[in-house]
Parts: structure tokens; sequence; C-alpha cells
């Protein structure tokens, strides 16, 4: 069971945060293929998090990744973001080592202290800015009733923390319980399939908005989706599909396509209950004003 960094949903304007800072705080370029990417925290947009005792390490990841984390971007706000960048922002990787005094810091303030360390290493100035944009608006096909893997979230005290590793010889904790749910709370998760050539994506304890802006990267839509479907609460999913496919290189042969429903609009429809229909909103986009390369540490 993986955490997607599938970008959070916002849809208003960001209020005033405080200004929080690691107390001390390394941060050096690596060179892509290095060392393997990984976090100790999950960078995705949920709440997933396993309390580090206020440490915070980051191996390998592209700049635009770390400014994923800090500001929750939904998959639009990415999109804009990275065509504005300069090109070494997308793929100039780094890593970080950074620690705070605060034992107890929670994953949003986690990402408040990022902001902090890239306008400091980076002199990075953003703001958001409102923007008439074509999207798909997620509604449900028959109102007030979700699909049959959308379910309110009961209250049943559910981790959100991924439990530790199993000692030798025991057997790992699964990834789902019944109903094909993901064990852990909070965040939106990659499961094991039982079909290889499916996706299994679910998330428990989140809300819906956060469940439809993550749609438009799990099934390569080309625009963002917003929620229209007036489910408030929160909710647990499984959504099990068929990922879009690459084009194949001229002269290829197209792969066999028999047998392979769920695609990705079919799955939403009859496992979630919604459709998705195209539309033109205004849509929030964090603009990159500045940014220097890395300052010494």
């Amino acid at each position: 069971m993986l955490p997607l960094l599938a970008p959070h949903a916002s849809g208003q304007s960001q209020p005033a945060t405080p200004r929080l800072s690691f107390d001390t705080a390394s941060l050096h370029e690596t060179k892509p293929g290095s060392e393997e990417q990984n976090s100790n925290v999950p960078l995705g947009p949920g709440n997933v998090y396993s309390p580090t005792g206020g440490l915070l390490v980051i191996h390998n990841y592209p700049l635009v990744g770390l400014v994923s984390f800090a500001y929750r971007m939904t998959s639009g706000q990415l999109s804009t973001f990275e065509n504005m960048a300069p090109a070494w922002v997308r793929d100039t990787h780094f890593s970080v080592v950074a620690r705070t005094e605060k034992t107890d810091v929670t994953k949003d303030e986690l990402r408040l202290m990022m902001r902090s360390l890239l306008a400091e290493r980076f002199a990075m100035a953003v703001h958001y800015e409102s923007r008439q944009t074509p999207v798909f608006a997620a509604q449900l096909v028959k109102p007030g009733q979700p699909g049959p893997r959308l379910r309110p979230h009961p209250a049943d005290g559910c981790s959100h923390a991924f439990p530790k590793d199993a000692a030798n010889g025991a057997l790992p904790p699964p990834d789902t319980i019944a109903g094909g749910f993901p064990a852990v709370c909070g965040g939106l998760l990659m499961m094991s399939s039982s079909t290889p050539t499916h996706y299994l994506i679910g998330a428990r304890d989140v809300q819906v908005v956060t469940i439809t802006n993550a749609m438009a990267s799990w099934g390569d839509l080309g625009r963002p989706v917003v929620d229209q479907t007036g489910l408030t609460g929160n909710y647990d999913f499984a959504l099990d599909f068929i990922p879009k496919r690459a084009d194949p290189p001229p002269g290829t042969p197209a792969p066999p396509t028999e047998g392979e429903e769920p695609n990705f609009l079919y799955a939403v429809r009859t496992q979630l209950g919604m459709k998705l229909e195209a539309q033109k909103q205004p849509v929030e986009v964090l603009l990159l004003d500045h940014i220097d390369h890395l300052s010494d540490n």
C-alpha cells in the first residue's frame, strides 16, 4: 500500500497562515537515479502521517515535488506551475534533512515549514490567482445517492499512521479491510490489485473534494475536476480501473482491448456513482513570481 503524490483540493482562497520554520535544515542537490527516492513522511495530499519526533527526511525528489508537498497542489495547479517554472525546477532533484524542536509537529505544520525553507533557500515567491478554466464537474448520477464503493465514513477510530514493519517471520498487515477499503485512514493510497492490469486506489475518512480533485491525474483527463456532488462529511472509497494506455509508437500493433472494462470513466460512474460533465469555471492556480538556484546551506 503506497501513498499517492496526488494533489490536494483547495478550491478556495488560501487563508493567512503563520510563518513556521525548521530549527535546522540541510538541503542539497542529488542526481536523478543516483539513489532511491523516498521520504519518511508521505508527500501526498492526505493526512497519513506517522509521527517522526520532528524529523523530516526526503531523498532525491524534484524541486517541484517539494513545492507540491508544501502547497498541497491540485493537478491543475501543478500543471500550471510546471509550465511557468524554469526547466531545472522540474528536472533537478534534491534531498532534505530538516528538524524542528516541536516533536509533535503535524503534517500541515511541516508543509508550512517547507514553504519557509523554499523561500529561504530558493528565494521562491508565489501567489494564488483565479482563472476561468475548462474543468470536469463531478456530479452524482443519482442525486443524493453515492455508488456502491463510496460510503460515509463510519466512526470506527481507524489509524492515520502506517503500521510498523512486521517482525521477522510475521505476516505483514493487510492492505485492505472488508469491502476493499484501505486499512489506513486519511490519505489517498495505491493498494494491491488482484488484476495486474488494474489500478486499485482508495481512501478512508477523506472529504469528497479530495477524491474528485485527484481524478484528473488518475484518469489522465487533461483538465481539473471540481466537486459538484453535494456530499458533505468524510467518506471511504475504493476505485478499481484500468489506466489509460500511452499511444503506441507508429507501426506498433494496437494492444487488445476486449475484456478491459472498467476504464476510468466507467469505473467512476459504476463504482462511485459519479459522472463528469465538461464546464468552464474559475479555478485557483498557484503562480510562480520568482525563484533562484539553491543558495548555500
